[in-house]
């Protein structure tokens, strides 16, 4: 039987203090505040703590390779967590350049590597598909590494098709959710407990306390394998994009390195060539060069052809927003009120001009004599027109009048 996890956190930091008399530092209480750390997107600072913490843990020989699962103290599982934690803080620090992005991918992927060895060597916490693909992803990286477990992890040539993959991302998919649904059930459980003030050793639904919190454990750890084996997969796709990342900036290195400063790349150097390039040609043996030089109708300034082509290289291919949501609806809004505005104005316009009588009768204004008088004018006159101009009297070659007017 293994040490408990609570019993661990004082051993390890008495050795660590070389005081007894200090109060020890609880392993579970450096966890807990190296998660909130990550989910407050502090993960600068959740590093060193998490490390700190795998080192505690590692000193200590909290877990044995020859333990199962059932040998291990309920307050013992969470620090398995601890490697995955680690390599999704890693994977969240910002770095200024593509080399380091690659490294801390490698590290990451380390980690979540060293976390699904840990799960997968106790047994009984990843499931058959979990287990099945984590199988699948070491192949894959012997494969891409030839055969040397010990090298950094890397892409190897797919061994599963695209439809096996797809079927593998719903399997990681179904698990994780599963887990979370898990988790929730327990956690009503476990609040349930609470409300009717049972002890720790009475039951309830099959569990008591012990087991309530035993099962809650594995299912974080379920969803956290899940949760890693993607970050793997999505892991080995970035790394490739790494790859030719970093050969470009080592090139642009080597360019830069090789150049008279403040001079263009089209300027003869003085000195050795870089290894592998030719010398450029000289200046005089290549004729006149053009450069176009063009004026920012917006700025006045003036803009190389080149500079213009290169700063466009990385531009998005469709149409940008020319503004925010917040100032569309503020538009929106503002046109809203200016129609109603003019809506009102005509209508009040209208309201005194002559119509017909029956209109005037919808608006309720059949009372104004004056109106009245002109609507009954407007009447006649449309009358008098309609006699003037019969119906159908503009057809060519046709009879004359409507013949059911």
């Amino acid at each position: 039987m293994v040490k408990s996890f609570t019993e661990d956190a004082a051993s390890s930091s008495v050795a660590s203090n070389g005081n007894s008399s200090q109060p020890p530092t609880s392993l579970s209480a450096s966890l807990t505040e190296a998660t909130a750390l990550i989910s407050a997107g502090k993960p600068d600072d959740a590093v060193p703590l998490l490390a700190s913490l795998q080192e505690r843990i590692s000193t200590s020989a909290l877990f044995s390779s020859n333990e199962s699962l059932e040998d291990v103290a309920t307050s013992s599982l969470p620090p398995l967590a601890v490697e995955f934690h680690l390599a999704s803080a890693v994977m969240s620090l910002r770095t200024s350049s593509s080399v380091g992005r690659r490294s801390n991918v490698v590290r990451s992927s380390e980690l979540f590597h060293a976390f699904l060895r840990t799960l997968d060597d106790l047994g009984d916490i990843l499931g058959p598909d979990l287990a099945k693909d984590y199988r699948v992803v070491l192949d894959e990286e012997a494969d891409g590494n030839g055969g040397d477990s010990d090298a950094p992890a890397t892409r190897g040539p797919p061994r599963r098709s695209a439809p096996e993959n797809r079927d593998a991302k719903i399997a990681r998919f179904r698990a994780r959710k599963a887990a979370e649904e898990e988790r929730a059930r327990l956690s009503a459980l476990r609040e349930r407990r609470g409300r009717m003030g049972l002890d720790d050793e009475e039951e309830l639904d099959g569990h008591d306390m012990e087991g309530v919190n035993r099962s809650l454990a594995i299912a974080d750890l379920r969803r956290m394998a899940a949760e890693a084996l993607d970050e793997i997969r999505s892991g080995a796709r970035e790394m490739e994009m790494l790859e030719m990342a970093v050969q470009m900036e080592q090139m642009r290195a080597v360019e830069g390195r090789y150049r008279p400063s403040g001079q263009g790349g089209d300027t003869p150097h003085v000195g050795p060539s870089p290894p592998g390039r030719r010398p450029p040609h000289p200046q005089n043996g290549r004729g006149m060069q053009v450069t176009r030089v063009t004026q920012d109708p917006v700025t006045g300034q003036l803009q190389l052809k080149k500079e213009e082509i290169k700063s466009q290289v990385f531009r998005p291919g469709w149409n940008q927003p020319t503004m925010s949501l917040a100032e569309y609806g503020d538009r929106e809004v503002t046109q809203a009120i200016e129609r109603e505005a003019r809506q009102k104005v005509a209508e009040e316009e209208n309201k005194g001009k002559p119509r017909r009588y029956e209109q005037l009768v919808r608006d309720g204004m059949e009372d104004d004599a004056n109106l009245v008088d002109a609507s009954a004018k407007l009447d006649r006159d449309w009358d008098d027109w309609k006699d003037e101009n019969p119906r159908g009297s503009g057809n060519k070659m046709a009879d004359k009048g409507d013949r059911n007017f």
